[in-house]
């Protein structure tokens, strides 16, 4: 390699399996980049093959040198870079595998990161009554995992949530996860049980194939992870439904309640462009169909849209409208009362540039 200045190396011996990174390091050694070696395998692929065939063997040697030399010279120099690598792992699917991966990982010292789609880990396994071979009870063996997950420091479970991208960089990875709400604070719920008493909806029970029935807030098994109920919500609200205008009024509500209001009032603003005005004349279809005047009074839907546009004039504050205009025909609105300007509200929204 010295004396001739070589720019690659071929050896025909052995499986690169057994020697090729000794062979590696002694180019290397010498000054030439350890990824300039083309091996041809003489032993298992040759002579092995055809010990009693020297004729056949002499040929084939041949053939697998010469096209060692064809690839040596087309061979690079391939050098290396250091790159941080978070000590962490995603483990998908939370079932009797994902559990035991994520305990293995996490008794390792390694951060894991468990997703699950569904309300609670445990998988199909919990819907078993036995398991092969010993036919013991399967909770019996889920249960110490179950409890062991939800106290490992090292273990975050994602539930309802799923994979939607999936970047990788230089060993690194870059997730992007889709949550769906349960609906529940799971900060909050301490799992007493007091709200499955009193719903009124029931629905067949997933865990046990429908066979029972179940309310629409729920727990999928006792033991369940974690420990806390969910609410499954299908369709849309009947608030939402008897609007004209079909306001999210959950949605509103709900951000009202928690201080947003300027996040509230652009929901509204989604659906109807004079919050303030509606809220003083709208007929408040949606309060008549509100399932909480079953058992107190309805929300007062209409009066917390209007006090919330009534805020933002008091407060000065008016958020502008983010409209993301990518259409190329253009329309012309005739007319600006209130029909004309809910009009180019509208068609704003669904990216078309008014006049």
């Amino acid at each position: 390699i010295e004396k001739n200045n070589l720019t690659g190396v071929v050896i025909a011996s052995c499986s690169p399996k057994l020697h090729e990174e000794l062979f590696r390091g002694i180019i290397e050694e010498k000054g030439l980049n350890r990824f300039r070696l083309a091996q041809a395998n003489l032993r298992e692929h040759d002579t092995w093959v055809h010990g009693d065939e020297p004729e056949k063997a002499q040929k084939l040697a041949y053939e697998l040198i010469a096209g060692a030399v064809e690839r040596a010279k087309l061979l690079e120099d391939i050098g290396f870079e250091d790159y941080p690598v978070e000590k962490s792992v995603m483990v998908v699917g939370a079932g009797i595998a994902g559990i035991q991966a994520a305990l293995d990982l996490a008794d390792k010292g390694i951060h894991v990161d468990l997703i699950e789609r569904n309300v609670s880990i445990g998988g199909y396994m919990a819907k078993l009554e036995k398991t092969f071979p010993t036919l013991d009870c399967s909770m019996c063996t889920l249960s110490p995992k179950l409890s062991a997950i939800d106290r490992n420091k090292n273990i975050d479970i994602y539930t309802t949530t799923e994979v939607k991208e999936v970047e990788r960089d230089y060993g690194n990875f870059k997730v992007t996860l889709s949550k769906k709400p349960r609906y529940i604070d799971l900060e909050k719920c301490n799992d007493c049980g007091d709200c499955l008493k009193v719903c009124p909806v029931l629905t067949p029970k997933h865990h046990d194939l429908g066979m029972s029935k179940r309310t629409a807030i729920y727990k999928p098994f006792p033991q369940a992870v974690p420990s806390a109920v969910s609410i499954e919500k299908l369709g849309h609200a009947a608030c939402k439904i008897s609007c004209p205008a079909h306001v999210s009024c959950q949605g509103f509500v709900t951000l009202t309640k928690v201080g947003k209001y300027d996040e509230a009032l652009k929901l509204v603003r989604e659906a109807i462009p004079f919050p303030g005005a509606l809220g003083r004349v709208c007929p408040a279809l949606c309060e008549d169909e509100c399932e909480r005047g079953t058992y107190d009074e309805s929300v007062s839907i209409r009066n917390i849209h209007r006090w919330l546009h009534d805020r933002e004039l008091e407060t000065g504050e008016i958020a502008p409208v983010d409209n993301v205009i990518d259409k190329k025909e253009k329309v012309a609105v005739v007319g600006a009362g209130p029909a004309g300007i809910a009009c180019a509200f509208y068609l704003a929204q669904k990216g078309y540039p008014v006049t």
